[in-house]
């Protein structure tokens, strides 16, 4: 499932999900700009971060190849090539510019742990690696280079969830666009706004998914996480200096008339907050560990259903 094609520096949430949706401001604009300007410790941070998405790799295929996978072994696999994907950015010829290639030869995977617990252990230590890594090159980084380690370390948290819980196979991202940097407040506010519409969407949505449907009870756990997220945001405002704000009474959001239009509802409006998210981790300096723990952060809000996850804004997987 590799994909040697240029990656760009963002990616958005097709709105072909759910034809017609209109979430109001987007978290990314414009048109390529060629290749960002880096400073010469990107390629020793981008080497360092190969080996640990190698390793992360080669764990999560050794997964997915055991002979005790079972069910789990397709999902297994198609976040390896995640990981691969990631794998041929960082070692292409312009990993900042998202211009990939595909590694030759392809990393060693590595032995079949004896359990499903020693292997799902083994993988989930690899990617809490790569995480931590990542989010330490976004706390060094500026701008657009710490969206993309930011996005990394989302990505990073997103497929530990997969090890045990479901994982989206990965939608193509939109090569016309890029990460806007803005004033901070403006990147907050829009944050904000983000988390708004999600709970929003996702409120509209429980309305829609049957009581006797599972995914009910999990959508409801869903919206108090979503609201707790941004009551926490929304509380740190004033230390921020911003103004942070109020929810409109509705939001325009695309019509869901059956279980699946409601579970492509919220996973758009997860996929936006993970988008603003970005937004702010390139806009600011000051609040910078904020901005990217909120990345990875957003990884988890719908952690039951794999929502908002496998396209990440900056690293487009």
């Amino acid at each position: 499932m590799s994909r040697p094609i240029p990656f760009l520096l963002a990616a958005a949430l097709a709105c072909g999900l759910l034809g017609g949706c209109a979430f109001s401001d987007p978290r990314i604009s414009g048109s390529p700009s060629g290749p960002v300007e880096v400073a010469p410790e990107f390629s020793q941070t981008a080497a360092a971060a190969t080996e640990l998405e190698t390793q992360a790799w080669a764990e999560v295929t050794a997964c997915a190849t055991a002979p005790w996978a079972g069910d789990d072994a397709a999902r297994w696999s198609v976040m390896a090539d995640v990981l691969l994907d990631h794998v041929a950015v960082l070692t292409g010829p312009a990993p900042q510019a998202r211009l990939a290639a595909t590694p030759d030869p392809q990393p060693v995977g590595a032995a079949a742990a004896a359990s499903r617990e020693e292997g799902i252990a083994r993988a989930d230590a690899a990617l809490v690696a790569a995480r931590d890594a990542h989010r330490h090159a976004a706390l060094a980084s500026d701008g657009v280079i710490a969206a993309f380690w930011a996005s990394l370390a989302g990505s990073a948290e997103q497929l530990r969830h997969g090890l045990t819980l479901p994982y989206r196979d990965p939608i193509p991202a939109d090569p016309q666009v890029t990460v806007e940097v803005t004033a901070e407040s403006n990147a907050y506010a829009r944050l904000v706004s983000a988390y708004h519409e999600a709970v929003f969407a996702t409120t509209t949505a429980i309305g829609v998914i049957p009581d006797d449907d599972p995914n009910r009870d999990i959508a409801s756990a869903i919206v108090t996480r979503l609201r707790q997220a941004r009551d926490t945001l929304i509380g740190e405002a004033p230390e921020f200096g911003f103004q942070a704000p109020a929810a409109q009474g509705a939001y325009t959001v695309a019509r869901a008339a059956t279980t699946d239009d409601a579970l492509a509802l919220m996973s758009e409006a997860h996929q936006a907050i993970a988008e603003a998210a970005i937004g702010w981790v390139a806009s600011t300096s000051a609040h910078r560990r904020q901005a990217v723990d909120e990345v990875i952060a957003a990884t988890s809000l719908a952690r039951e259903l794999g929502l908002a996850t496998a396209v990440w804004p900056g690293w487009p997987d």
